[in-house]
C-alpha cells in the first residue's frame, strides 16, 4: 500500500482491523504496565483490554508486526491489534 490513506477507515479495511477511539475507550491501567514503556512508546501501542481470549491492543501503525510479535513475549495470552484512532 501507499503511505497516504484518504482515510482511517480505508486502512482499516486494507488491514482488516477495527477501529478504536481512544478518546472513547475505557483503557486497563493495570495491563498497560504488563508492557515495557519503551516499546509501547516507540511504537506507539496502547494494551486496552485483555479477557480470558485475547489481549487486546491499538495499534497507530499496522505493518508494524514485528512490534506485535515483541508484545507477545510479555503476554500468555494471543495479542489481537486494533487501529488506533
Amino acid at each position: 500500500p501507499g503511505s497516504s490513506w484518504d482515510n482511517i477507515e480505508d486502512l482499516a479495511a486494507y488491514y482488516g482491523l477495527a477501529i478504536v477511539d481512544l478518546s472513547d475507550t475505557s483503557i486497563d491501567e493495570t495491563l498497560v504496565r504488563q508492557f515495557p514503556a519503551s516499546l509501547l512508546s516507540r511504537e506507539t501501542i496502547l494494551p486496552i483490554s485483555v479477557d480470558s481470549k485475547f489481549c487486546r491492543v491499538a495499534i497507530a501503525d499496522p505493518t508494524r508486526l514485528a512490534a506485535v510479535h515483541q508484545l507477545e513475549q510479555y503476554s500468555t495470552l494471543p495479542i489481537e491489534i486494533s487501529l488506533a484512532c
